[in-house]
């Protein structure tokens, strides 16, 4: 295969994987520095490792406020349909998403549905679209959960 082939699939995934790792890495940082403030304030210096703090990271708490604002994409048109994932970036509806995921509808007038969190389906418009940067912005009639 050749890296064009690729190309899709990894544009699709990296802005995910970059979100879910800072927000990890933010959510540890921020667990590491209130038990490491709570345990100088008490009086104890905690385990330590080679030197640092050990802190357990609670990935449950930061997914719980990332999730809710993932959204699936399904569009479909006379040519094919095809799948992805959105973000909602506004609590009125806006939902960001790749435009290669929702470029079937756009070219033929076909349809798009967003799947939300709670598995409530809804259509959705497409407000905007830029191919080169491979970008789109949908509308649903649902306000979503934006974080």
């Amino acid at each position: 295969m050749t890296e064009s082939e690729h190309a899709p699939g990894a544009r699709r995934w990296s802005p995910w994987m970059v979100l879910v790792a800072a927000l990890v890495v933010g959510g540890c940082t921020t667990g590491s520095a209130s038990s490491s403030a709570t345990s100088t304030a008490s009086g104890n210096s905690g385990a330590t490792s080679g030197g640092a703090t050990v802190s357990a990271c609670a990935v449950t708490p930061v997914a719980n406020e990332v999730v809710p604002s993932v959204v699936t994409i399904a569009a479909h048109g006379p040519n094919g349909s095809g799948t992805g994932s959105g973000e909602v970036i506004k609590s009125d509806g806006y939902i960001l998403t790749n435009n290669h995921v929702i470029s079937m509808a756009a070219a033929s007038g076909g349809s798009v549905e967003v799947q939300f969190s709670d598995g409530q389906v809804e259509p959705a418009t497409i407000t905007g679209r830029d191919p080169q940067t491979d970008l789109a912005v949908l509308k649903s009639r649902r306000p979503g959960s934006s974080r």
